[in-house]
Protein backbone atom coordinates (compact mmCIF):
# COMPACT_ATOMS: atom_id res chain seq x y z
CA UNK A 1 0.00 0.00 0.00
CA UNK A 2 2.54 2.70 1.09
CA UNK A 3 3.92 2.25 -3.13
CA UNK A 4 0.52 4.06 -4.21
CA UNK A 5 2.63 7.12 -4.40
CA UNK A 6 5.91 7.80 -5.53
CA UNK A 7 7.94 8.81 -2.49
CA UNK A 8 8.36 12.28 -4.71
CA UNK A 9 5.22 12.98 -4.42
CA UNK A 10 4.81 12.14 -1.02
CA UNK A 11 7.13 14.24 -0.14
CA UNK A 12 5.37 17.02 -1.73
CA UNK A 13 2.46 16.27 0.30
CA UNK A 14 4.58 15.84 3.84
CA UNK A 15 5.94 19.75 2.55
CA UNK A 16 2.67 21.02 3.18
CA UNK A 17 2.69 19.78 6.59
CA UNK A 18 6.02 21.49 7.25
CA UNK A 19 4.31 24.48 6.20
CA UNK A 20 1.43 24.75 8.00
CA UNK A 21 2.50 26.30 11.18
CA UNK A 22 4.57 28.84 9.17
CA UNK A 23 1.46 29.78 7.05
CA UNK A 24 -1.10 29.93 10.37
CA UNK A 25 1.65 32.42 12.02
CA UNK A 26 2.81 34.60 9.06
CA UNK A 27 -1.30 35.06 8.33
CA UNK A 28 -0.93 36.87 12.01
CA UNK A 29 2.25 38.72 11.36
CA UNK A 30 1.02 39.76 7.96
CA UNK A 31 -2.44 40.82 9.13
CA UNK A 32 -1.64 42.13 12.50
CA UNK A 33 -0.40 45.57 11.11
CA UNK A 34 -3.60 46.33 9.04
CA UNK A 35 -5.84 45.90 12.27
CA UNK A 36 -5.37 49.45 13.83
CA UNK A 37 -5.06 48.74 17.58
CA UNK A 38 -4.68 45.52 17.44
CA UNK A 39 -2.76 44.00 20.72
CA UNK A 40 -1.16 40.39 20.10
CA UNK A 41 -0.38 40.14 23.85
CA UNK A 42 -4.15 40.16 24.95
CA UNK A 43 -6.02 39.46 21.81
CA UNK A 44 -6.68 36.04 20.36
CA UNK A 45 -5.68 35.58 16.82
CA UNK A 46 -9.46 35.39 15.65
CA UNK A 47 -10.02 38.49 16.06
CA UNK A 48 -7.90 39.43 12.76
CA UNK A 49 -10.33 37.42 11.34
CA UNK A 50 -13.52 38.83 12.66
CA UNK A 51 -16.37 40.23 10.47
CA UNK A 52 -15.84 43.72 9.65
CA UNK A 53 -12.17 43.75 10.90
CA UNK A 54 -9.91 45.59 8.12
CA UNK A 55 -7.50 42.22 8.59
CA UNK A 56 -10.13 39.75 8.37
CA UNK A 57 -9.34 38.71 4.21
CA UNK A 58 -5.61 38.31 4.54
CA UNK A 59 -6.38 36.36 8.34
CA UNK A 60 -9.33 34.07 6.59
CA UNK A 61 -7.06 33.15 3.51
CA UNK A 62 -4.49 32.24 5.71
CA UNK A 63 -6.63 30.19 8.12
CA UNK A 64 -7.70 28.34 4.55
CA UNK A 65 -4.45 28.07 3.63
CA UNK A 66 -3.05 26.61 6.81
CA UNK A 67 -6.45 23.92 6.97
CA UNK A 68 -5.38 22.76 3.22
CA UNK A 69 -2.23 22.23 3.88
CA UNK A 70 -2.56 20.33 7.10
CA UNK A 71 -4.57 18.07 5.08
CA UNK A 72 -2.31 17.92 2.21
CA UNK A 73 0.22 17.21 5.26
CA UNK A 74 -2.08 14.12 6.23
CA UNK A 75 -2.18 12.63 3.39
CA UNK A 76 1.78 12.86 3.02
CA UNK A 77 1.78 11.20 6.39
CA UNK A 78 -0.45 8.31 5.84
CA UNK A 79 1.72 7.07 2.48
CA UNK A 80 4.64 8.15 4.35
CA UNK A 81 4.12 5.59 7.70
CA UNK A 82 2.47 3.13 5.11
CA UNK A 83 6.36 3.13 2.78
CA UNK A 84 7.80 2.85 6.34
CA UNK A 85 5.85 -0.63 6.99
CA UNK A 86 3.58 1.10 9.71
CA UNK A 87 0.47 -0.41 10.21
CA UNK A 88 -2.98 1.33 7.59
CA UNK A 89 -4.65 2.19 11.06
CA UNK A 90 -2.38 3.38 13.02
CA UNK A 91 -1.07 5.73 10.35
CA UNK A 92 -5.05 6.20 9.70
CA UNK A 93 -4.62 7.51 13.31
CA UNK A 94 -1.76 9.91 12.36
CA UNK A 95 -2.68 11.29 9.59
CA UNK A 96 -6.73 12.28 11.13
CA UNK A 97 -5.05 14.33 13.62
CA UNK A 98 -3.96 16.20 10.44
CA UNK A 99 -6.87 16.44 9.10
CA UNK A 100 -8.77 16.91 12.17
CA UNK A 101 -6.41 20.55 12.53
CA UNK A 102 -6.96 20.97 8.49
CA UNK A 103 -10.75 20.96 9.13
CA UNK A 104 -10.63 23.21 12.37
CA UNK A 105 -8.67 26.09 10.34
CA UNK A 106 -11.26 25.69 7.29
CA UNK A 107 -13.82 25.94 9.65
CA UNK A 108 -12.73 29.37 11.23
CA UNK A 109 -12.38 30.63 7.52
CA UNK A 110 -15.81 29.71 7.06
CA UNK A 111 -17.15 30.96 10.51
CA UNK A 112 -15.53 34.18 11.07
CA UNK A 113 -15.95 35.73 14.72
CA UNK A 114 -18.32 36.95 16.02
CA UNK A 115 -20.11 33.49 14.16
CA UNK A 116 -20.96 31.22 17.77
CA UNK A 117 -19.42 28.52 14.68
CA UNK A 118 -15.80 29.52 14.56
CA UNK A 119 -15.18 27.26 17.52
CA UNK A 120 -14.36 23.82 16.00
CA UNK A 121 -15.21 21.63 19.06
CA UNK A 122 -14.11 18.30 18.51
CA UNK A 123 -13.60 19.09 15.06
CA UNK A 124 -9.99 19.94 15.77
CA UNK A 125 -9.83 17.64 18.94
CA UNK A 126 -6.87 15.57 16.56
CA UNK A 127 -4.54 18.23 16.64
CA UNK A 128 -4.74 17.71 20.65
CA UNK A 129 -4.28 13.70 20.14
CA UNK A 130 -1.16 14.04 18.10
CA UNK A 131 1.19 14.90 20.57
CA UNK A 132 0.14 10.74 21.91
CA UNK A 133 -0.49 9.35 19.05
CA UNK A 134 2.36 10.41 17.13
CA UNK A 135 4.63 9.64 19.59
CA UNK A 136 3.14 6.00 19.73
CA UNK A 137 2.88 5.00 16.80
CA UNK A 138 6.50 6.95 15.55
CA UNK A 139 8.10 4.93 18.25
CA UNK A 140 7.64 1.74 15.87
CA UNK A 141 10.00 3.53 13.44
CA UNK A 142 13.69 2.24 13.30
CA UNK A 143 16.31 4.43 13.54
CA UNK A 144 14.90 6.93 14.70
CA UNK A 145 16.33 8.82 17.70
CA UNK A 146 15.99 12.50 17.41
CA UNK A 147 12.25 12.19 16.04
CA UNK A 148 11.60 10.03 19.37
CA UNK A 149 13.25 12.09 21.56
CA UNK A 150 12.05 15.67 20.05
CA UNK A 151 8.50 14.04 20.63
CA UNK A 152 8.97 12.95 24.16
CA UNK A 153 9.88 16.68 24.42
CA UNK A 154 7.00 18.24 23.07
CA UNK A 155 4.79 15.76 24.68
CA UNK A 156 6.31 17.35 28.30
CA UNK A 157 5.72 20.28 26.81
CA UNK A 158 2.04 19.95 25.66
CA UNK A 159 1.40 18.23 29.03
CA UNK A 160 3.25 22.02 31.09
CA UNK A 161 0.48 23.98 28.49
CA UNK A 162 -2.03 22.14 29.43
CA UNK A 163 -1.47 23.02 32.85
CA UNK A 164 -1.19 26.39 32.52
CA UNK A 165 -3.96 26.78 30.01
CA UNK A 166 -6.14 24.57 32.93
CA UNK A 167 -5.38 26.58 35.70
CA UNK A 168 -3.27 24.07 37.66
CA UNK A 169 -0.57 26.21 37.33
CA UNK A 170 0.38 29.40 39.23
CA UNK A 171 0.55 31.57 36.12
CA UNK A 172 -2.65 33.75 35.43
CA UNK A 173 -3.47 33.63 31.74
CA UNK A 174 -6.17 36.28 31.33
CA UNK A 175 -3.05 38.88 31.62
CA UNK A 176 -1.90 37.42 28.35
CA UNK A 177 -4.43 35.68 27.11
CA UNK A 178 -3.19 36.30 23.35
CA UNK A 179 0.36 35.50 24.33
CA UNK A 180 -0.46 32.52 25.75
CA UNK A 181 -2.57 31.18 23.16
CA UNK A 182 0.38 31.23 20.44
CA UNK A 183 2.26 29.82 22.77
CA UNK A 184 -0.35 26.92 23.18
CA UNK A 185 -0.80 26.84 19.35
CA UNK A 186 2.82 26.22 18.91
CA UNK A 187 3.25 23.82 21.63
CA UNK A 188 0.77 22.09 19.87
CA UNK A 189 2.18 22.07 16.10
CA UNK A 190 5.17 20.81 16.86
CA UNK A 191 4.47 17.50 17.15
CA UNK A 192 3.04 17.89 13.48
CA UNK A 193 6.18 19.76 12.12
CA UNK A 194 8.51 17.31 14.16
CA UNK A 195 6.37 14.11 11.84
CA UNK A 196 6.62 16.27 8.88
CA UNK A 197 10.30 16.86 8.61
CA UNK A 198 10.81 13.58 10.11
CA UNK A 199 9.11 11.53 7.74
CA UNK A 200 9.76 14.02 4.81
CA UNK A 201 13.73 13.03 5.36
CA UNK A 202 13.13 9.33 5.16
CA UNK A 203 10.86 9.39 2.15
CA UNK A 204 13.91 10.75 0.27
CA UNK A 205 16.17 7.28 1.34
CA UNK A 206 16.01 3.75 0.18
CA UNK A 207 13.58 2.24 1.58
CA UNK A 208 15.66 -0.64 3.17
CA UNK A 209 18.20 0.71 5.90
CA UNK A 210 17.04 3.83 6.39
CA UNK A 211 18.70 6.07 8.65
CA UNK A 212 18.22 9.30 10.79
Amino acid sequence: MGAALRPTSIRWLLICGVLTPFLYFGAQLIAAPLYPGYDAMRQAASDLGARGASSATVFNVGALLTGVASCLGGLGVFFALLRERIHGLAAALVALCFLSNGFGAVNAFLHPLPDPAHNPGMLQVGIFALPIVGLLVVWFLSDAVITKSLLLFSLAAFAAIAAVMSGLSPVVVSEAEGLWQRVAVAVLYAPLLIISVALWIRAAKPRIAQTE
